[in-house]
C-alpha cells in the first residue's frame, strides 16, 4: 500500500496510479486536483453546499478588506502571506491570488470512507502551528465538519482516505 500524503504526491499518485505497483490510497484525480487549486475553492465547492473564503480584488484591498495571499499548489504555510493594503497586494508574485482572510478556529478532519458507505471522521482543532504544522491539537467532533465531509464524500465519490482544512 501507499498513502501518499501531501497534496502534489497526493495528486501525482491518484494520476498514475496504473503505474505505480501498489494498491495506492489516494482519492480519484478530480478531488486531487481541486486541492492543488486553491483559487477555485469558492466556486468549486460551493457546488456542493460547502462556504469557502472568496477571491479578493484590488478593489476589495483598497476598501480595507484583509486577505491572504496564495500561490497555486501551496501547502502548509508556505507561499502565503498576509495582505493589508494595496502595495502589499502589488508586490505579490506572478500567480499569486487573495482570499478572504477568515477569524477562527482552524481544524483538520481525516475522513475515512467504511465499506459499508458510512464515513468516519476524526476532527482535530489546531491549537498549536508551527511553520505550518499542527504541533498541539484537540479532537472532538464537530458537526460543522463532519457536514463538509460527507459533502466531499458524496460529491467526488471518494473511497480512499483524505484529510482537509477548515476554519470555524
Amino acid at each position: 500500500h501507499y498513502l501518499p500524503l501531501i497534496d502534489p504526491e497526493i495528486d501525482f499518485a491518484a494520476r498514475h496510479r496504473a503505474d505505480i505497483p501498489c494498491k495506492v490510497l489516494a482519492p480519484e484525480p478530480d478531488f486531487t486536483k481541486l486541492a492543488l487549486a486553491k483559487d477555485r475553492y469558492c466556486s468549486s465547492l460551493s457546488l456542493y453546499g460547502i462556504d469557502s473564503p472568496r477571491t479578493l480584488s484590488r478593489d476589495d484591498i483598497a476598501a480595507g478588506q484583509r486577505g491572504i495571499a496564495k500561490c497555486p499548489g501551496s501547502f502548509g504555510g508556505k507561499a502565503t502571506w498576509p495582505i493589508d493594503s494595496i502595495a502589499q497586494f502589488d508586490a505579490l508574485p506572478p500567480g499569486a491570488f487573495v482570499q478572504e482572510r477568515l477569524e477562527g478556529s482552524e481544524f483538520t478532519a481525516d475522513c475515512f470512507s467504511q465499506p459499508d458507505g458510512e464515513l468516519f471522521v476524526s476532527v482535530r482543532e489546531r491549537v498549536e502551528i508551527k511553520s505550518g504544522v499542527c504541533t498541539k491539537a484537540r479532537i472532538a467532533p464537530h458537526t460543522g465538519i463532519q457536514y463538509i465531509a460527507e459533502r466531499l464524500l458524496r460529491g467526488y465519490e471518494i473511497r480512499s482516505p483524505f484529510c482537509f482544512q477548515a476554519m470555524s
